[in-house]
C-alpha cells in the first residue's frame, strides 16, 4: 500500500502539483507477521483432557473479523486444530488446545495457520499472511510430549530381566 500527499498551488493560470509517493510503515514485505508460536504451560508430557496454551506473536498489531484463525497440530492421525477468535489491534493471539484420547507427539508444534473466514488485516487496512516461522514453534523449552498411550504390565516370564 501507498502512501500518498500532496500539495497543488494556482498562481495565474499556472498549476503546480507536488506529490510525494512512499511506502506505508507497514506495507506488505512479502514476509509473514507471524514471529513466533509459543506456550506458557509447563514442559513435559501431557495425559488426555490436559489443556495447553498456543500463543502467536506478530510482528505489528493486527485485527481479525469475520472469522476465526484454526492452528493445525501434529498430534497423529486425527486431524486437530486450536480455534482462535476475533481480536482487534492485537499483538499476540492465544487458543487452548486440549489433548485428547489416542494424540500422540514428541514435540508439539504448530504445522499450518488459515482462517475459516473474513479478513486479517493490519492498522492500515493491509491483508496480512501468517506463515510458520521455522524457528520459535513452542520450543521454548525444549518440547512438549503428547502422550496417551496407555501404559502396558510386562510378563514377569516373558521378561524376567525387566520386572525388579
Amino acid at each position: 500500500m501507498w502512501v500518498m500527499r500532496g500539495m497543488i498551488a494556482v498562481r495565474r493560470n499556472l498549476v503546480l502539483v507536488l506529490l510525494l509517493v512512499q511506502p506505508s510503515a507497514y506495507a506488505s514485505t512479502g514476509g509473514s507477521a507471524l514471529q513466533s508460536i509459543t506456550t506458557s504451560s509447563s514442559c513435559g508430557s501431557y495425559r488426555a483432557d490436559e489443556p495447553i496454551d498456543i500463543t502467536l506473536h506478530f510482528d505489528r498489531p493486527l485485527t481479525l473479523r469475520g472469522g476465526y484463525l484454526l492452528l493445525d497440530l501434529n498430534i497423529g492421525r486425527r486431524k486437530a486444530s486450536v480455534r482462535i477468535a476475533p481480536f482487534v489491534q492485537a499483538r499476540t493471539a492465544t487458543g487452548i488446545y486440549t489433548v485428547h484420547k489416542g494424540d500422540t507427539a514428541n514435540a508439539l508444534r504448530v504445522t499450518k495457520v488459515s482462517r475459516t473466514s473474513g479478513v486479517l488485516v493490519d492498522r492500515f487496512g493491509n491483508e496480512v499472511v501468517l506463515l510458520i516461522p521455522q524457528l520459535h514453534n513452542l520450543e521454548g523449552c525444549g518440547g512438549i510430549r503428547i502422550d496417551t498411550t496407555p501404559p502396558r504390565i510386562l510378563s514377569p516370564e516373558k521378561y524376567p530381566e525387566k520386572i525388579p
